[in-house]
């Protein structure tokens, strides 16, 4: 170092003094054999710094690169020691940027899933609502400008009046029974806005209107008649009406046949109420008791009660337990009702009598009216009990449904018969038809349509006859010359069927053949017919009979094209001639 010094300032040597040389030694380079190395301001010695890898192989340590403090200058030993643990280089001095302008990036799949768990905090909450809102549109009917509202008849009102704000709605094609439920005091707008607010109210006409079964009416949904303030319900019409006013307007149904087959429905009805979601009725009477067109019985306006509550806002209502107790009491009334009246026809035949019968159910009327609540039956176990003496086969009804079921299907199957008997023979008729005349002809024959003569501009006509043949006439009998010619035009008809050609008729020895008529082929006629003859004249050759061995049939065939006129002669046994 000293020396190098020395030559750095040899021209300035006698000029400086031991300070001067001493500050000419600091902050500086100084190359040597073990490497540069560099004193700075302080008098320090700062060396390479070797950098050690070990060698698993050698199980030894081995210098890889030098790193010059002051410069940070990377010297490798060779080529071979710049990679580093797989990597092409050795890592860098300092992360990459994005590190450093970001530093919070390492924060961002806690903070995605945070938000995500927030956003799908927020979704489980709105979720329910988002669903009510959406199910319920299906629900408020507001298109009474089409719908029209039908009073129900005064014969109805007089026998049960309480019933009598009930009416017949009918919108589009469907036939709804309107009942109202609640008169409004605010405006229409105002009380749709406050309505579609209400989730309970809505929850719960979503329950009524699922459950479906086919002993209850649907619920279809509500409607607010704007210009008179009232809200109605719309449930599924049922024709026959009550089930009071039936049963006291017609003799027919005193049979205590129809009784029980409608005390089994009633009862069917009540156990799937009890069963669902709406849990109970709360307004059970024969009244609210309907009848289809199929004369089955339906309990209407179920759940009525409880969407009335949720309107309200009520927070208080009678138990569900208590709620059905009183549908179990309310049917035993109903019950009695209908067995009040009820006779016996000695024409059915019933598996119990009818003193069996009112003994049997006068039991369930006497539980049902039963002052402790606690210990009226449940509706499973009035099912149990009127399975018992009854099912769905019992009933009257049943059994003429059944009868004239068994009869359509008898009926259905000699249909089915009769028709595949027709088809076929059709089909005979049809295929008989073709050999005699063209399809366009049969098709108009059937519609009785006018059948015209009609001009072809051109077309070829084929002409042939056996020479033979007025020999064969002189040496052989009729039924054997008959037996001949068929052979020879059932082998014919084989050939011409391969070919664009229509076989117009024979006679006697005589075979006439067109092409282009009556389906037009363009100029294709010609060639045809040609084609016809020659396969004609060597299926001639191949036609052998056993009464008439030696002969051989060598055809006399003429070809002629030209115009030609077709039609339909005669109007028995029509002919297609040319």
């Amino acid at each position: 170092m000293t020396a190098q010094v020395l030559n750095r300032t040899w021209d300035e040597l006698r000029t400086l003094d031991a300070q001067s040389f001493i500050r000419r030694l600091l902050n500086h380079t100084y190359h040597l054999l073990a490497g540069g190395v560099f004193i700075d301001d302080h008098g320090s010695l700062i060396l390479p710094v070797p950098v050690l890898r070990f060698n698993a192989t050698s199980r030894a340590w081995q210098s890889s690169f030098w790193c010059h403090p002051m410069t940070f200058d990377i010297e490798y030993k060779s080529k071979q020691d710049e990679r580093w643990f797989g990597h092409e280089r050795i890592p860098g001095d300092f992360p990459p940027p994005k590190h450093d302008v970001f530093p919070e990036i390492q924060y961002a799949p806690a903070v995605a899933v945070t938000l995500a768990v927030l956003l799908l905090s927020c979704l489980a909450f709105n979720a329910r609502r988002y669903y009510v809102m959406y199910r319920y549109r299906h629900l408020y009917i507001d298109a009474w400008h089409t719908a029209k509202f039908i009073s129900p008849p005064d014969t109805e009102k007089s026998i049960q009046p309480t019933v009598s704000t009930d009416m017949k709605v009918v919108f589009g094609e469907t036939q709804a029974t309107a009942k109202m439920f609640y008169s409004v005091s605010q405006s229409p707008s105002a009380f749709l806005h406050n309505v579609s607010r209400n989730t309970k109210f809505w929850l719960t006409m979503l329950s009524v209107h699922d459950a479906k079964h086919a002993n209850l009416t649907i619920l279809y949904g509500m409607t607010l008649r704007r210009a008179l303030g009232e809200c109605y319900f719309l449930s599924e019409y049922c024709e026959r009406g009550s089930l009071n006013r039936l049963i006291h307007s017609n003799e027919l149904l005193t049979d205590v046949q129809f009784r029980l087959a409608f005390i089994r429905d009633l009862t069917e009805g009540l156990n799937f109420l009890h069963k669902s979601a709406v849990s109970y009725h709360g307004d059970l009477t024969i009244q609210n008791c309907l009848v289809d067109s199929h004369f089955t019985v339906k309990i209407s306006q179920a759940g009525f009660s409880q969407i009335t509550y949720a309107l309200a806002k009520t927070t208080t209502s009678p138990s569900i337990n208590y709620q059905q107790a009183e549908d179990v009491r309310n049917y035993g009334l109903i019950l009695r009702d209908l067995l009040t009246d009820a006779t016996v026809d000695d024409t059915t035949k019933s598996a119990c009598s009818l003193d069996e019968i009112s003994a049997k159910l006068e039991v369930a009327v006497t539980a049902c009216q039963q002052g402790n609540e606690w210990l009226r039956p449940k509706a499973t176990a009035l099912l149990q009990l009127i399975k018992e003496f009854t099912s769905r086969n019992d009933g009257i009804v049943e059994r003429l449904m059944d009868k004239v079921s068994r009869h359509a299907a008898a009926l259905q199957d000699v249909v089915e018969k009769r028709t595949k008997a027709l088809t076929e023979e059709t089909q005979k008729v049809d295929n008989l038809l073709r050999e005699m005349l063209p399809e366009y002809v049969i098709k108009k024959l059937r519609n009785q349509e006018l059948i015209e003569a009609e001009l072809f501009d051109s077309a070829t006509v084929l002409f042939s006859d056996i020479p033979i043949f007025g020999r064969l006439v002189r040496d052989y009998t009729p039924l054997v010359l008959v037996e001949f010619l068929n052979a020879v035009y059932s082998a014919f008809d084989e050939t011409l069927a391969r070919f664009d050609a229509y076989k117009v008729e024979t006679i006697n020895d005589s075979y006439l053949v067109t092409s282009g008529i009556p389906i037009r082929n363009g100029k294709m006629h010609a060639s045809e017919i040609c084609s016809v003859a020659l396969a004609l004249r060597r299926v001639g050759r191949l036609v052998k009979i056993s009464s008439v061995p030696d002969i051989c049939v060598k055809l006399r065939i003429g070809i002629n094209t030209g115009p030609v006129a077709a039609g339909v002669v005669g109007t028995r046994m029509p002919r297609y001639c040319l």
